[in-house]
């Protein structure tokens, strides 16, 4: 089931850039050129839509585990996400599962209506800025109009073959759809000062030449785990509804496993506003 999903993923990408696919010029000649033209890519961007794939392959375990579902990202009226897993593929085997987390710019919320559990946590305090996407920092390192120097600063950067970092066989549907897509690898291992700080010894970004908003994303923990990101179906700037980044907490009396948690220390006892 995994594959067969994957596959269909790759097709995606393959039925509409088989024409470009074949001997192409690279468009970057070094890893500098490419972020700095990253860097303003999301001009015009005030939101993107996309389906997502996440796939994980455990070490220790050898288990992969496989979720599908949607991303919607919004920079208005300040960076925000929204994903909603609705199943998951676990030893081939299909369980729907509803998995949802929201960040609104201060506060993230992990919210399982499967189980009804709600955690709502404070990571931002009151007033700053927090870019939920950044590489080394979000949940998935989906970089949109960062700046080259703050990814330089933490990271050596380099570019890669599409299909490098693909080679175990749960990504090969992938590392086909990267390939003949045409799609522009970023790499990046942490410097030595940064390393000491992060949970990541390496991450890959791949970028569709044509608009240069990433398509794929794939990191290593020290343990070894390996997480890939897939987005298709990308559509920027389409309406969205308040609703949709609604972090307000449930009453008592609707039957949720309620949790509360400030990360931010700027207060000693968390004050939640619904």
């Amino acid at each position: 089931m995994i594959r067969r999903t994957m596959l269909t993923l790759s097709m995606i990408a393959l039925l509409g850039s088989a024409a470009r696919a074949q001997e192409a010029e690279p468009a970057y000649e070094t890893a500098d050129e490419l972020l700095s033209a990253l860097e303003t890519a999301d001009e015009g961007i005030q939101t993107l839509r996309c389906n997502i794939v996440h796939t994980k392959l455990f070490a220790i375990a050898g288990d992969i585990q496989q979720r599908r579902g949607a991303l919607i990202y919004s920079t208005e009226p300040r960076q925000r996400f929204a994903i909603s897993f609705e199943a998951k593929i676990i030893d081939n085997e299909v369980r729907n599962r509803e998995e949802i987390y929201i960040f609104d710019g201060e506060w993230l919320v992990e919210k399982s209506p499967t189980d009804r559990e709600f955690i709502k946590t404070r990571i931002v305090r009151p007033g700053e800025a927090f870019d939920p996407l950044r590489i080394g920092d979000g949940p998935f390192p989906i970089p949109i109009g960062q700046k080259g120097e703050e990814i330089l600063e933490r990271f050596f950067a380099e570019l890669a073959p599409a299909a490098d970092g693909l080679e175990d066989e749960a990504f090969q549907p992938a590392s086909r759809a990267a390939s003949a897509s045409g799609w522009i690898q970023l790499r990046l291992t942490p410097r030595p000062g940064f390393a000491d700080e992060t949970k990541l010894t390496e991450v890959r970004v791949w970028y569709d030449p044509d608009d240069l908003l990433p398509r794929m994303a794939k990191t290593i923990n020290k343990s070894g785990d390996e997480s890939l990101v897939y987005l298709y179906s990308l559509k920027k700037n389409t309406e969205t509804a308040e609703g949709e980044f609604s972090v307000e907490t449930p009453g008592e009396d609707e039957g949720w496993n309620v949790t509360l948690r400030d990360q931010t220390g700027a207060a000693a006892q968390i004050e939640v506003t619904p």
